[in-house]
């Protein structure tokens, strides 16, 4: 089994989600474990964090999290105590059905939506905010940090300057970063919105340039369902080794299934539950588990766990997750 549910989600929704069987008992960690809950250019810029030397395998952790919406005052104050939480994870043990304890994080991801409206003072709050974390950061832009009807780029010359670009890539610890850039398109009541085609320019290239037994993970702000061209998505990274999508923009961790590819949206402070999510990448095995901070627990659904292989040469293609799990709802 490729993928592992634990439960059914508070934010179930029908044809989305992937089918749960986690048994009814293995909701409950045991001794020694934590506690869960139910509940705009084709410029390629390479970063690069640590790759493993030579005969050392891939494991790395790093921290996702989106839809900040700091306010266009500069207000912050709902994002605090996810932060004091990614400071202290470290430490934490997972689920009993994950095993181990959270490492520290290589980097924290934020899939967008950084700002309610891009001002200064959002921009400045966020240099504040994120200046608090002992790691680097990665932003990628969304809908919102566009200004949307009122255009301003104060957030994405933010990306640029810090990224080189709004499209950009890094490489940490063996697992290569693909960033995408995604808004809403202009003149529609659409809340879905697409990967624009300079966009798509920048991942084919981006991909052209990984062999196919690179893992590669693609992160963008709209995701799953709130992705309006998911066919010329897949289509884009067909060929390559692609373990795992991020995003954000519906403020909620949900888990689904595209092309055999699991596609993560990533949790908001601005949430009924708001959360961070922990994604661990080995050479054998990806993981990706949900911290619902405010109670101190593990959601227990969405829990991704999936199998990797790395492909035989001349062979491209990603993991035994390909096929997509028995009963998971797919496209």
């Amino acid at each position: 089994m490729a993928f592992r549910v634990g439960g059914r989600s508070p934010y179930a929704t029908p044809g989305h989600l992937v089918s749960l069987t986690q048994p009814q008992a293995q909701r409950t960690v045991q001794e020694g474990g934590a506690p869960m809950r139910h509940c705009a250019t084709a410029f390629i810029v390479m970063l690069t964090l640590s790759i493993p030397a030579a005969g050392q395998g891939i494991d790395l952790t790093f921290f996702g999290w989106s839809d900040q919406h700091i306010q266009a005052n500069g207000d912050w104050a709902h994002c605090q105590p996810a932060i004091e939480a990614m400071l202290e994870l470290a430490g934490t043990p997972y689920p009993e059905s994950i095993g181990g304890v959270v490492a520290e994080p290589a980097f924290i991801i934020s899939a967008g939506d950084t700002t309610e409206w891009p001002t200064h003072a959002a921009v400045e709050s966020y240099r504040e905010m994120t200046a608090l974390l002992p790691w680097p950061t990665y932003e990628l832009a969304g809908n919102h940090d566009d200004g949307g009807a009122v255009p301003s780029e104060t957030f994405l010359n933010y990306v640029r300057e810090k990224h080189g670009s709004l499209g950009y890539a890094f490489d940490a610890g063996g697992v290569h970063f693909s960033c995408l850039f995604t808004s809403l398109e202009r003149g529609t009541d659409n809340p879905a919105g697409p990967v624009f085609p300079e966009q798509l320019a920048h991942l084919r290239a981006d991909l052209a340039g990984q062999s196919a037994s690179t893992p590669v993970v693609v992160a963008m702000h709209h995701c799953s369902d709130s992705l309006t061209n998911m066919p010329e998505v897949l289509e884009a990274m067909a060929g390559r080794r692609v373990i795992l999508v991020l995003g954000g923009h519906y403020h909620k961790p949900v888990l689904t299934v595209h092309g055999g590819i699991p596609f993560h949206q990533l949790p908001s402070p601005k949430s009924d539950i708001p959360a961070v999510t922990v994604f661990r990448v080995t050479d054998e095995r990806l993981v990706g588990v949900t911290w619902d901070y405010a109670n101190s627990a593990w959601l227990d659904t969405p829990v991704l766990d999936v199998p990797l292989q790395t492909p035989a040469p001349g062979e491209a293609g990603a993991s035994e997750a390909d096929a997509g799990p028995e009963g998971a709802a797919q496209s």
